[in-house]
């Protein structure tokens, strides 16, 4: 009987070609190279949805590649000098107490019911980064912006808002606060503008007093006091000096509307920082000259 066994090519169309042996090695080096190409555009696709996330936020990330949006923001000259304040502070700020563990901590001090709502949950978790939190308070300062804007831009609730500008407000000045801002009288020369030095050569200090207005107190008898007719709203007084080129010198605290600029320029203590000769720019509702 004939031999009827037969090749696995014997069933196949002459037509067609067995494809060529792939060599092993080279086949798992081509699934590596798949699989680095597929790393690399994942992480591509990662980058891309963290810079869309950042345009679609309003937060620092959002500008840090615009220079003018953050001298309009912040009034902070670029990107660079911002960016390098942040990290002056960054280690501090890491580390402060929010306006909420303060009243916290004074509630147990006192024995107090501790209410735990919105106030007193997750304290130490904030919702917002801290250079966020910083761009928020430098945005409410420069822009005057109400804290229910801010709680829109940034997605946060007002009382968020609230507690976040009241805990950087004071961390801004226990950590800047003692910094001399008194320039010497070589200072002012060097960087009064020319209209000055041709008109007011002896100026060393621009001073008004200032109305910021405040909530309404419920004591009618506070209210009285707060009250300014010129800002029809319940206001407290302060005195703020700058030298010709405008930089800020002086900064006192504030007073009831009742109480004069004369008087204030009395107690601040300005008048002891000024040497002979220097002259005061002022309003002309500041009748002082015979206390200079």
């Amino acid at each position: 009987m004939a031999d009827k066994g037969f090749a696995i090519q014997d069933l196949l169309d002459p037509s067609l070609k067995m494809p060529p042996k792939r060599d092993s090695n080279r086949q798992e080096v081509s699934i590596e190279e798949m699989l680095q190409a597929a790393r690399e555009e994942i992480e591509r696709l990662q980058q891309e949805l963290v810079r869309k996330n950042n345009l679609s936020q309003f937060g620092l990330a959002r500008f840090m590649y615009d220079d003018e949006m953050i001298r309009f923001s912040t009034g902070f000259s670029s990107v660079n000098v911002l960016k390098s304040l942040i990290d002056l502070i960054k280690l501090s700020a890491e580390k402060m107490r929010t306006w909420s563990q303060v009243q916290h901590d004074r509630a147990k001090k006192h024995g107090e019911r501790i209410v735990h709502n919105e106030l007193f949950v997750n304290m130490k978790k904030q919702s917002l980064a801290l250079q966020d939190q910083f761009f928020m308070w430098l945005c409410k300062v420069k822009l005057g912006l109400f804290d229910q804007d801010l709680s829109v831009r940034f997605n946060v609730s007002i009382s968020t808002v609230s507690r976040t500008i009241v805990t950087w407000s004071n961390f801004l000045y226990f950590t800047f606060g003692c910094l001399p801002r008194w320039p010497c009288r070589a200072q002012i020369k060097n960087t009064m503008p020319i209209v000055f030095k041709e008109n007011f050569s002896n100026a060393r200090l621009i001073i008004d007093c200032t109305e910021i207005k405040v909530q309404t107190p419920s004591s009618l008898v506070l209210h009285s006091e707060f009250y300014s007719s010129y800002k029809s709203a319940t206001t407290l007084k302060g005195l703020v000096g700058i030298t010709p080129s405008g930089a800020v010198s002086f900064i006192w605290k504030l007073y009831t509307k009742s109480i004069s600029d004369r008087e204030i320029v009395k107690r601040c203590g300005i008048l002891g920082l000024l040497e002979d000769g220097d002259g005061v720019v002022a309003d002309k509702g500041f009748t002082i000259a015979d206390l200079l």
